[in-house]
């Protein structure tokens, strides 16, 4: 019987993250599926560290938890021969706090990343419980975002033109798009409503997990010049202060080591990364599981907020 060793990642997230681990090095994983689940519902955020995953079995194990993949960013390579794992973004630079796809019609609910190359220094992973961050903000921020959602513009390359064609209303199975298409351009445009608080899988708890510290130039799709609520207004800055200040005494930084497989609740969390220097050989894969293979919000709780 394997032998595993259970450990919190960090206080700053509301039940503290789970990490696991064999007590013999580069063992095979072999925890029941259920178990995991469990885990995850519970906790929002799983270390795997010194399992025997490979570049080559890590989508073996995604399987077993996912429904659907996601159709991830083209600017993303694809590694390993495999469509459904990609580079994370490129370059050396920091990304802000956010919740993957979080703007557009369909966001995953979990994303993987797993480590090839573990940078030397700096290029930590950061990670940020929005259901603790959630219960921490002031009662007036709270009722700022549950009042409006967040607006997007949006523009997409499809790679479909069609001679004679002008523009076509684009109707989208989720609610808050609205948009169309122009076929001479082969450009989807839509605006997309998003609220900043989404409903997370532990009933009606809610967490603060969106796009709204996320540098809008870092993503080509994005048009905003600014973020913006539905009526078109500015986000007050004090609100914004607010919330990058308490973000930030959330934020865990995820020092890597080789085969660190991290599942995470991409309702519930947002991720980002530090900067590293040129020249520090850093890889990084990601998969998103846009459907997981198990029921959401089966699990229910009462958190208290503090």
């Amino acid at each position: 019987m394997q032998k595993i060793t259970y450990e919190k990642i960090s206080d700053k997230f509301l039940d503290g993250g789970i990490s696991i681990s064999p007590e013999d090095d580069f063992s095979s994983i072999n925890i029941d599926k259920n178990e995991i689940i469990k885990l995850f519902e519970k906790n929002g955020a799983i270390l795997f560290r010194d399992f025997d995953f490979s570049p080559q079995n890590i989508l073996e194990f995604t399987n077993s938890f996912t429904e659907k993949y996601s159709r991830d960013a083209d600017r993303r390579n694809t590694r390993f021969d495999k469509k459904n794992i990609r580079d994370v973004d490129l370059g050396t630079d920091a990304h802000t706090l956010h919740s993957e796809g979080s703007y557009s019609p369909v966001s995953p609910e979990i994303i993987w990343f797993y480590c090839n190359i573990p940078p030397k220094e700096g290029g930590e992973t950061i990670l940020c419980d929005g259901m603790k961050l959630w219960n921490q903000l002031s009662t007036s921020t709270k009722a700022f975002f549950l009042a409006e959602p967040l607006l997007f513009d949006i523009e997409i390359e499809t790679g479909a033109i069609r001679k004679g064609k002008d523009n076509q209303p684009w109707i989208s199975n989720t609610p808050g798009s609205s948009g169309h298409i122009n076929w001479k351009k082969g450009v989807l445009k839509f605006t997309q409503l998003q609220y900043a608080v989404r409903k997370t899988r532990f009933g009606n708890s809610l967490a603060f997990s969106n796009h709204l510290l996320a540098e809008l130039g870092k993503d080509n799709q994005i048009k905003n010049k600014h973020m913006m609520t539905a009526s078109r207004k500015k986000i007050p800055l004090k609100i914004m202060n607010e919330i990058k200040e308490k973000s930030e005494l959330l934020t865990y930084n995820h020092c890597w080591k080789t085969r660190d497989l991290v599942m995470v609740d991409n309702v519930r969390f947002m991720h980002g990364r530090r900067s590293f220097k040129k020249g520090i050989k850093r890889d990084i894969v990601i998969i998103q599981t846009e459907r997981a293979s198990f029921a959401y919000g089966q699990t229910s709780r009462k958190i208290i907020e503090n």
